[in-house]
């Protein structure tokens, strides 16, 4: 298994490949186009537990695999004001195994 300091740089990179501005401003649906100036996650937790992954070439199998469970939250600031999501959500979810980010709703 890959150590938490390696899981940890996964995270930060998936982080900043998934939580751009773009991508903040579409989740929210509150913005118009340049109202967003930034956003800021709140990671509250960082969980091992078991996540479950498709098998390969089989759509009805799956296996559970150790993996870290990042969670937070997101508050947004803008040029029309401030919004913070309360709600706790998975941010990341990685392998502990191999690195790779699993993708909770698809399965793998």
């Amino acid at each position: 298994m890959k150590s938490f300091e390696e899981i940890y740089e996964i995270f930060k990179n998936q982080l900043q490949i998934e939580y751009t501005l773009w991508n903040l401003d579409r989740k929210t649906g509150f913005y118009n186009d340049g109202e967003l100036e930034s956003g800021i996650i709140h990671v509250t937790e960082a969980v091992m537990g078991l996540a479950r992954v498709r098998v390969k070439d089989n759509l009805e199998e799956y296996r559970l695999v150790p993996a870290w469970i990042f969670k937070g939250n997101t508050e947004y600031k803008s040029s029309v004001g401030d919004y913070t999501d309360e709600i706790v959500q998975t941010l990341v979810i990685v392998n502990a195994v191999d690195g790779s980010i699993i993708n909770a709703d698809k399965g793998y």
